[in-house]
């Protein structure tokens, strides 16, 4: 499991600037077809398959948010296994079928390696024309990570490949709206469109 850092990385405080203003006292009119207030967003969050695992490698099992109790190292934790695998099996389908028979867009937080293993269910999204909000590669810490850390995870194009099977306009990457980084260095450390 990635440690903090010892001191601040100064780079991580230009990475992301904060945005505390908005549209302010201007808020655009959306103009909801047939003038509509209200619109719900709905928003599935899918990381099946992108979680910690010791089939991974990586040193640990995964814990559940509900509890902070983990299964030790020595032991595969065959219940969150089957949880995260049911998930992308049976729920994640079952979600879809609903969406699909009611003809209801959705926004998909993916983890990309999630998509990597259940490419079917990629393929569903772009078929579906769903949006994509992509938080990174694996399920993990990444913000924890120095910039030399997180760029020796390897390329960090490999983590927008997904999204782009998924429909995800290539245009988006340039300042990732519909990816949210993961760590503060992850644009940086992106190659140029």
């Amino acid at each position: 499991m990635p440690q903090y850092p010892d001191k601040l990385d100064p780079a991580a405080l230009l990475a992301l600037p904060r945005d505390f203003v908005g549209y302010g006292r201007h808020t655009p009119d959306p103009k909801w077809p047939g003038g509509i207030s209200v619109a719900v967003n709905l928003v599935i969050n899918y990381e099946e398959g992108a979680e910690y695992s010791l089939l991974d490698g990586d040193g640990r099992n995964d814990a559940w948010g509900e509890y902070s109790y983990e299964i030790p190292s020595t032991v595969r934790d065959l219940g969150t296994e089957a949880a995260m695998e049911f998930g992308s099996r049976v729920g994640a389908w079952r979600l879809a079928r609903i969406l699909d028979d009611r003809g209801v867009k959705a926004t998909i937080s993916a983890c990309a390696l999630a998509l990597e293993r259940n490419r079917e269910y990629a393929d569903w999204i772009r078929e579906g024309g769903h949006d994509v909000i992509g938080h990174g590669w694996r399920w993990t810490e990444d913000s924890r990570l120095a910039r030399e850390e997180e760029k020796q995870l390897g390329p960090v194009d490999k983590v927008w490949q997904p999204y782009l099977r998924c429909g995800q306009r290539k245009e988006c990457r340039e300042g990732f709206p519909g990816l949210v980084v993961s760590g503060c260095h992850t644009a940086e450390l992106l190659e140029p469109v």
